[in-house]
This record gives C-alpha cells, structure tokens and sequence, in this order.
C-alpha cells in the first residue's frame, strides 16, 4: 500500500510540473493529447460494450471520472469550446481525486479484480494529464456558464440512469455526492447538515471553477 501512496503523491506533484515546463511545446503536447483521448474513447468504448452487451449487466457511465471520458475526448476531436473547457476541468477533478482516494485509502479499491484495479489506475492518471494539457494550450475564454451548465447536465444524466437502471443510492459517488446520503452516518440533524452542505458544495466548486480558470491564464501565456 504505501508504494501505492508513494506513486500517487508523485503523480499530483510531478505531473503538473512536467506539463508546465512543456507548456511551449505546444505541438508536443497536442500529439500527446490526441494520442491519450483516442486511446480513452475506445477503451471505454469497448469496456462499456462488454458490460452492456456481453455480459449483460447495467453498469454505464454516471461518475464524474466515468463521464468525463467521454466528454473529453469528444470535445477536444471535435474542437468543440465549451464542453472542451468544462471536461476537461472534470476530467482535471476527476483524475486529482481519484489519485487522492488511493493515497488516503488505496484498500477501498481491493474489492475489483486486479485487472480492473490497474486500468482504473491507469486511465484515470491519464486523465488527470489530459485534463491538465487541454487546460494549458487551449485558450479559456473564462466564462462560468460552461462549467455550470456541464455539471447540470451530468447530474442529470446520473439520475436518468439510475432511474432506468435501478442504481442504488450508494452504488456511486455521484449519488453520494448529490443526494448528501453519507451525512446520514454523522450524528448530527441531518436537515441541518443539508442545508448548510449544499451552499458549501456550490461555494466550493465554483472556487475550483475558479482556480481552474486562473490556472489556464498562466499556463496559455507560457505557451
């Protein structure tokens, strides 16, 4: 476990870093952009294929890490702004998180098979790069709406997927998240821990939204 720990704490301190200095190589960088969204687009193709089809069991994309795979690789080939700026502001979160996750607590991930475990490793490291590439070499014009309009519209598809495919409350993130069903463990009144969670999560990420934004000025000047 702690090597685990060792690797994810390089990741989030080495990688921003490495694509900062490249951030001139603008050309480069877009190579290693497209190589990594193709490579994203049909994995998760093919993945979701198999649970869907062949397996015939209901997993589909609803986590914000799940969706922003798609989402990111069709706005950057299809050189579409406002969904390219909101993914790969996901993406960024998506990927930084997860690398957390497995720094805090690597052994919440055991319970899949080591194949699943790695990819998962794997792809969301990849798009935590992604996600932070896209950021350094195409301009944000620094508006909010996309990000606010994204996040809308993923919740919502969350929730017309579990409708349709029974999803239980706890079965992702998205839904612990949203529906706050995690406060209900705290001992506290838990309509008063609502009201004051929900202004905290909008505050809180409108301030990501923020940063995220202040962080795409700095590094398309480099470039």
């Amino acid at each position: 476990m702690y090597s685990i720990r060792i690797v994810f704490i390089l990741i989030i301190i080495f990688i921003p870093i490495f694509i900062y200095l490249l951030a001139p190589k603008e050309k480069l960088l877009k190579i290693i952009l497209y190589i990594i969204v193709i490579y994203l687009l049909i994995y998760k193709i093919g993945e979701y294929y198999y649970h869907l089809i062949i397996e015939k069991n209901n997993q589909y994309p609803v986590e914000f890490s799940a969706v922003s795979y798609f989402l990111l690789s069709i706005g950057v080939l299809a050189r579409w702004k406002g969904l390219r700026e909101f993914a790969s502001f996901l993406a960024t979160l998506s990927g930084l998180f997860y690398a957390i996750a497995n720094i805090v607590a690597p052994e919440s991930f055991l319970h899949n098979t080591r194949y699943y475990l790695e990819m998962a490793r794997l792809n969301h490291t990849l798009l935590f790069i992604a996600g932070l590439i896209t950021n350094t070499i195409y301009c944000n014009r620094g508006y909010k709406y996309p990000y606010i309009i994204g996040i809308i519209l993923v919740i919502i598809h969350a929730f017309i997927a579990k409708y349709i495919f029974s999803y239980s409350d706890t079965s992702y993130v998205i839904y612990e998240v949203v529906l706050a069903t995690f406060l209900k463990d705290i001992n506290l009144d838990y309509l008063f821990i609502k009201i004051v969670y929900y202004p905290l999560i909008i505050i809180v990420y409108l301030l990501l939204v923020k940063l995220f934004i202040n962080m795409n000025k700095e590094y398309y000047y480099i470039s």
